[in-house]
């Protein structure tokens, strides 16, 4: 309908009857309320502007709302549900960035999305957690929506309203969140470098050690804690009580050693520094126990790394086949490292051993033999798969073998067996297309 249309229906009609008739439009059309408040947001006096921002933000939120609340009853919602509710979100963000809209109003969104992040079933909680936040600007309302959020939020949000009240200067609102929620190791962690900071160190080494024992998860932050604290006050009797402790629990054994290896040897206390090297070779995990031998190596002197390398070396071999090769072939032996090569073929070890021909490749010169046989096994096995990608891996080696026996100047020997694979193979097609070029 044009303008001069509208102007001959409504031109005269006085004010109680156009409200009349905007609340009807309003009633039977719900975007058209929106597009109201948003009409009355540019073109109200400022007095009544506070007003019709409110309730656009009200408007936007009850938009996103009715999708967030299905979702959290459903456990999510369609792709463009989502990027619905994700657009009113933003529009709320964008209308409190720009606008004065009171607490009042704010307040009343900031509490339904407290519901929602309580429940935390949408798949929206993050969004609505950072939309809550934003719409929070005085310190008092910071700190309102930060205990809300220690009610109702999951452990994340309890610890970052802690952060937020101890931010705001509420030590004892946040020290009481802290205490209502640990679980975790790092929350005891937490809450011992609070207390720290407050001037209260005996609790908070209460509380560090109570995390030891009641805390889930990594507690390798308290064991830090822990040991430093100890080497400060050169408490030799309480690191040592803290180590048997890790021995005890089997927890952060590796690390709290390795701080162990470091105080000795800060100390100058080489039995005990070598203690720990030999502790850490047998409790390390399986990608670090390179790092300790080389470590042991460097610290024993050479008679007595005599005496220890070859235990070492077999803890390494149990832990980490792949560093043992290694190892073993810096030491030159290159037949220990060919037995294993050969020994480990066509089993799951293989392929961390002999990956790529890594290993196999620098033993053809000495023992090209035992590698041909091992990579003729090798081709067969491929083959035999049928699938394309072996096939592929089969010519790569083929290659391999070729360059081997040409080396040894054993060419027609390699044609030889060349010729007679191509024919046991003849109608694998694929694979003939693979190894056209040899």
């Amino acid at each position: 309908m044009d303008e001069h249309t509208l102007q001959q229906l409504i031109g005269k009609m006085d004010k109680r009857k156009l409200i009349d008739l905007i609340g009807q439009i309003v009633a039977e059309n719900p975007s058209a309320e929106q597009t109201l408040l948003v009409f009355c947001q540019k073109e109200s006096p400022p007095v009544h502007k506070n007003l019709a921002e409110g309730n656009l933000l009200l408007k936007l939120w009850e938009n996103a709302r009715i999708v967030i609340h299905e979702a959290t009853a459903l456990g999510g919602c369609s792709d463009e549900e989502e990027v619905d509710a994700y657009d009113e979100l933003e529009e709320i963000s964008k209308l409190v960035q720009k606008s004065e809209i009171s607490w009042e109003f704010r307040r009343e969104v900031v509490d339904e999305m407290l519901e929602q992040i309580g429940l935390d079933n949408s798949g929206f909680t993050d969004p609505l957690a950072d939309a809550a936040e934003e719409m929070c600007r005085t310190p008092e309302e910071r700190v309102y929506y930060a205990e809300r959020l220690a009610e109702c939020g999951n452990r994340y949000y309890k610890d970052h309203a802690a952060m937020m009240l101890q931010d705001l200067g509420h030590m004892e609102k946040a020290l009481d969140v802290r205490k209502a929620n640990l679980e975790y190791g790092d929350d005891y962690l937490k809450l011992a470098g609070m207390l720290d900071g407050l001037g209260n160190p005996d609790a908070a080494l209460e509380v560090a050690l109570a995390g030891l024992d009641l805390g889930d998860g990594r507690l390798d932050g308290l064991y830090r804690y822990l040991f430093d604290r100890y080497e400060s006050n050169q408490d030799a009797k309480a690191i040592q009580n803290l180590y048997e402790a890790a021995l005890k629990k089997r927890s952060d054994l590796e690390v709290v050693s390795e701080w162990m290896y470091g105080y000795f040897k800060r100390k100058g206390d080489d039995p005990g520094q070598k203690r720990m090297l030999h502790a850490l070779i047998k409790t390390c995990c399986n990608a670090t126990a390179k790092k300790w031998y080389e470590q042991c190596r460097a610290d024993f002197p050479k008679d007595e790394w005599q005496k220890v390398e070859v235990g070492l070396l077999q803890t390494v071999k149990k832990k980490n086949l792949k560093d043992y090769l290694d190892i073993c072939m810096e030491k030159g032996d290159r037949k220990e490292v060919l037995d294993c090569v050969v020994g480990t073929q066509g089993s799951r070890a293989w392929e961390s051993v002999d990956a790529g021909h890594r290993l196999s490749r620098l033993l053809a010169r000495d023992y090209p033999d035992e590698i041909l046989k091992l990579y003729w096994r090798e081709v067969q096995s491929l083959i035999a798969q049928g699938k394309d990608r072996e096939y592929r891996v089969a010519a790569s080696t083929l290659k391999e073998i070729k360059a081997i026996q040409k080396s040894r100047h054993l060419v027609d020997e390699w044609q030889r067996s060349f010729d007679d694979l191509k024919n046991v193979h003849r109608r694998r097609k694929n694979f003939l297309r693979e190894i056209a070029g040899l």
